[in-house]
């Protein structure tokens, strides 16, 4: 390769923080750890409504580990929903 046909590009390359901000699966691996439920988690992001089949197609995972990461959103999701109790609201 000839010397200066390939750019240098260090602002082409996001920062994490920016990174973090524009790509769902980068944030949700860096809060729940490199693992197909990261993965998962990211893609629940974009459709909620998916099954633990699809789920797992899309991602390359296992069912097993798409339907528990489905069980998981599904209680958040309730708990977001649900008024806060007054113990639990301070």
């Amino acid at each position: 390769m000839p010397t200066g046909i390939l750019r240098d590009r260090p602002a082409d390359v996001l920062t994490p923080v920016e990174l973090a901000r524009v790509h769902r699966t980068y944030l949700r691996r860096i809060l729940l750890g490199p693992s197909y439920r990261a993965d998962m988690w990211a893609v629940l992001d974009g459709d909620a409504s998916l099954s633990a089949s699809e789920l797992a197609r899309r991602t390359y995972g296992s069912f097993a580990t798409a339907w528990h990461v489905l069980q998981d959103w599904q209680v958040l999701a309730a708990a977001a929903r649900a008024t806060p109790t007054p113990h639990l609201a301070r």
